[in-house]
């Protein structure tokens, strides 16, 4: 399309010659995206939200968000060059140096380990439709860990002015420590599927829920709130209810943890509802991969990857905007409320 002299707007708009066959190379386009910076990158992202939340409106702070990942595998460099024996550790080194072998969810036409990048995306969900906005997307090779870059996400949020309420995620990033340092920095309430690993605290009924002050009491304790290390329980017998009230604390703290006590406990049902929500987000990924086209990248070294990604996620946003007005209202009349 740009090659073309009939096209005279978008010639015009890249400030090449109408009378002139002057053609732009592939190479002169592999060269802008070399030489795009970070600081171009996420203004560029900025600049996009900005745009979407001017034109579509969404609730200030944002009610809920979600962080989630995505393997873009690179087709440049399929097996290692080398490996090196380190110790006990096998070392593997790639043509593409910045890449690195991660491991993905099983699907059942792909391998579980592939060679690439991640996608690390910030996505913000209306309340009303349950649609999907990415606001802020960013690259890494694909053998760091994706909790990583839940914290730096949450920051760039608030840098960029954005406030969020509530980010949902998945198991990956259920670190009870770093969610709750997000909880006192950002003020942002971490949510992700409950750790079949941990062990539920002693005197808990987890099908009810319900909480217990020791293995005698019989009557479910009420949440008070949150402290600095936990949350807190009270006594919420009757005067005169339990026959046991001279000798029981009426008291008790259970820890933050990766399993039915995180940032808020599975006591309450929007935790269980705010988590289905994250299945929502999934649709951002897929027009990223198949739209924007990032599903098989021919690109080389992360700077590359990275303003693919870009281009792919301001045309994402782009798309989001041009939508008509009345598709985004007959949208909202099928789909389910979500706003509680």
């Amino acid at each position: 399309m740009i090659n073309k002299l009939e096209h005279k707007t978008i010639r015009a708009f890249l400030h090449l010659p109408l009378h002139k066959k002057i053609r732009i190379h592939h190479s002169q386009l592999s060269q802008f995206r070399t030489d795009l910076t970070i600081a171009q990158m996420l203004n560029l992202m900025i600049y996009g939200a900005y745009l979407m939340l001017k034109r579509i409106k969404l609730p200030q702070p944002f009610q809920i968000c979600g962080v989630d990942s995505s393997d873009l595998a690179s087709s440049c460099c399929p097996a290692p060059l080398a490996t090196l024996a380190v110790g006990d550790k096998k070392v593997r080194i790639y043509s593409e140096l910045d890449a690195d072998c991660g491991k993905r969810r099983k699907k059942r036409n792909k391998s579980e380990y592939f060679v690439g990048y991640r996608l690390h995306t910030l996505v913000v969900l209306d309340p009303q439709t349950g649609q999907p906005y990415p606001l802020l997307s960013m690259v890494a090779p694909a053998n760091h860990h994706d909790n990583l870059f839940l914290p730096q996400l949450a920051a760039f949020a608030q840098a960029m002015g954005l406030s969020i309420q509530v980010i949902t995620a998945d198991e990956a990033y259920g670190d009870a420590a770093q969610n709750q340092q997000i909880k006192q920095e950002y003020g942002v309430t971490v949510i992700t599927p409950a750790s079949q690993k941990v062990k539920t605290p002693a005197h808990v009924d987890a099908e009810q829920p319900q909480v217990f002050c020791d293995q005698y009491c019989e009557i479910p304790m009420r949440y008070l709130g949150k402290t600095a290390t936990g949350h807190e329980f009270c006594c919420d017998a009757a005067p005169h209810e339990c026959f046991r009230n001279p000798l029981c604390p009426q008291g008790r703290e259970i820890p933050f943890d990766s399993g039915q006590f995180g940032q808020l406990p599975d006591l309450f049902k929007e935790v269980d509802r705010i988590r289905r929500l994250r299945k929502h987000m999934e649709r951002s990924y897929n027009l990223f991969k198949h739209r924007a086209g990032l599903e098989c990248l021919r690109l080389k070294s992360q700077h590359v990857v990275s303003a693919a990604v870009t281009f792919a996620h301001l045309a994402t946003v782009l798309t989001e905007i041009a939508a008509p007005c009345k598709t985004r209202k007959e949208k909202r009349q099928k789909q389910l409320p979500w706003a509680a």
